[in-house]
């Protein structure tokens, strides 16, 4: 019988038997499968020895190659894992926070016209400012197939110049106007190719508001203009009509 000895606390557990009447034991300092042990003793063969920890974390290892092998090659979601489709408009957004990005299996960047278009920047994130379709001269409303996407456009801040200062709380408080210039890169989503690129001008102030809401920083307001979503729309209409003009 395997016991420990009674009070003994922290002492390692005892494995006692009859030798021709005597009785005899042993201090175990390990104790594992103790079940089996006990096993062992009354039928008096061996026990089969467990799995080695190693031989079971290399089988769990193995399990989980297959399955992320699977993953990216037969399962459905592989063009996801892989980044080779664009499952939503929001994915696109990568080729401008990203340079290289490619979703192999968009749309051909056709030789004739409509050319799908999203266009990008960096106040809106991941949401697309606008789209087009390129059809029925730049009328149509709704949002292109992520499928049917050919082209990413990206807008970015190039430049900006001081264009009005206004002051308030005699001269206690400022706000900066900035006049601006952005740069829209147009991209082949299926490549990750820049294949034109256009300048957008953005200067909406014409006079200083007459009440000022003043931040944390009090004193130092500013706005850089930015290009409507008008003139947006009217630039990705033009990409998805003619497919973007080269560099």
């Amino acid at each position: 019988a395997v016991t420990t000895p009674e009070g003994a606390g922290p002492l390692p557990p005892r494995l006692h038997w009859l030798d021709n009447g005597t009785q005899r034991y042993i201090s175990l300092r390990t104790l594992t499968a103790r079940g089996a042990l006990i096993e062992s003793v009354e039928s008096r063969r061996p026990s089969a020895a467990p799995p080695h920890p190693r031989l079971l974390a290399g089988t769990a290892f193995a399990a989980v190659a297959v399955i992320q092998l699977w993953m990216l090659t037969l399962s459905p979601l592989a063009g996801i894992v892989l980044a080779h489709r664009a499952y939503d408009l929001r994915d696109f957004a990568s080729l401008c926070t990203h340079p290289g990005t490619s979703f192999p299996e968009s749309a051909p960047h056709t030789t004739t016209g409509p050319h799908p278009t999203a266009l990008f920047d960096e106040d809106h994130g991941t949401d697309p400012v606008v789209t087009s379709t390129g059809g029925d001269g730049g009328t149509t409303t709704a949002a292109p197939d992520p499928d049917a996407i050919q082209l990413v456009a990206c807008s970015r801040l190039v430049r900006r110049q001081v264009d009005m200062i206004c002051t308030y709380d005699g001269g206690e408080s400022k706000l900066t106007f900035h006049r601006a210039r952005y740069r829209i890169d147009v991209y082949e989503a299926r490549t990750g190719r820049r294949i034109a690129d256009h300048t957008m001008d953005a200067d909406d102030t014409d006079s200083c508001p007459y009440w000022l809401a003043v931040g944390r920083e009090r004193g130092r307001e500013e706005q850089v203009a930015a290009p409507a979503k008008e003139e947006y729309q009217h630039l990705a209409d033009s990409i998805a009509a003619d497919g973007g003009k080269p560099s």
